[in-house]
């Protein structure tokens, strides 16, 4: 039988099975709490049980001070339950909370999943894991090549193993860098985490995410943690893609639609290429369907990536069809 953990000042709780580790069950239920190696050595984890036992403390290098263990200070990623917990321990909220980072990662898995998208797949080392929010961004550097900055398409709950969508640019050097010469193994370092589009967790409200084209890979960031917070309130993803084969992980949206009843996917592809001139009116002309299923937006939360030249104009369009300005958060496409 779980066991529920309460994590304080926050009030954040979740359960916790018997065989984990504090750290490993917040991360899955999609806390953010603090921590870097995760093997007992760096100390990052500390936190302080305030009530409820623990059935072991595996062991860890980190030496902790005699006033920290009369407090009731543990390492979250050594401590695992005999009760429930309530636990005094530090989470990121806030962009502003999170320190830059620089890591060395090793290339894990390069897939061309369309024509001209790539998923790339990175592994951070076990004692420098990447602290950041879900939908936030980094610098990739490459020796030689102009940094470029990538949304995170992967979860926070785990954060050793990134994601991020590359789209085919030849006349972009980064890009043409990941397609051509960039191999399994390869080393490459990331800088950040960096932006505010991130999960409003306080909120209740439902939730319209809109994604264009490889804007894609953050709002699934969104989505993946909203999944592991158990949010209960609806969630309606449109995908707008300028290319028939846009829609590279449709089967992975609609498996979201099929385990969770308050989710909704609609794919709006096209079987014809928009050239980049074309790129703002397409965009908004499609995004009227939004209008057309939800008769009343006052009532929503909205995440957005559009190309550059529509986000104002795609915001400017919701709060026109009666959605609450400070109630939308957006993320331009030129960086992706």
């Amino acid at each position: 039988m779980p066991f529920t953990v309460t994590i304080q000042p926050s009030g954040h709780h979740f359960e916790i099975d018997e065989h984990e580790t504090v750290l490993e069950a917040g991360l899955r239920a999609g806390m953010n709490l603090n921590y870097s190696c995760s093997g007992g050595s760096c100390g990052d984890c500390k936190g302080r049980i305030i009530k409820g036992e623990l059935a072991s403390i595996e062991h860890h290098d980190f030496q902790l001070s005699e006033a920290d263990k009369s407090a009731g200070g543990v390492l979250l990623c050594r401590a695992k339950p005999a009760s429930d917990l309530v636990i005094e321990a530090f989470e990121y909220s806030r962009p502003e909370d999170i320190p830059v980072q620089e890591i060395e990662t090793k290339v894990t898995k390069i897939e061309r999943v369309a024509e001209h998208i790539m998923l790339l797949q990175l592994r951070t080392p076990r004692s420098s894991t990447l602290h950041f929010l879900a939908g936030q961004h980094v610098t990739l550097l490459a020796d030689g090549i102009r940094p470029r900055n990538k949304s995170v398409a992967s979860c926070p709950c785990n954060a050793m193993h990134l994601q991020f969508h590359i789209r085919d640019n030849p006349d972009d050097e980064f890009s043409q860098y990941i397609f051509e010469a960039l191999k399994t193994s390869s080393k490459l370092n990331i800088r950040g985490p960096w932006g505010s589009f991130i999960l409003d967790e306080e909120s209740e409200r439902p939730i319209i995410m809109i994604a264009y084209d490889i804007g894609f890979g953050p709002i699934k960031s969104l989505i993946e943690h909203a999944v592991a917070l158990e949010r209960d309130q609806g969630m309606h993803l449109y995908w707008i893609t300028s290319e028939e084969d846009g829609h590279y992980m449709d089967n992975y949206c609609r498996s979201w639609a099929d385990a969770f009843d308050e989710f909704i996917y609609t794919s709006l592809g096209r079987n014809q290429h928009v050239e980049p001139e074309d790129l703002e009116a397409d965009f908004l002309r499609r995004m009227r369907i939004i209008r057309e299923d939800h008769s009343d937006l006052s009532g929503y939360d909205f995440y957005v990536t559009a190309p550059g030249a529509a986000i104002e104009s795609a915001k400017a369009l919701l709060v026109e069809w009666g959605a609450a300005a400070e109630h939308i958060r957006v993320d331009s496409l030129e960086r992706f």
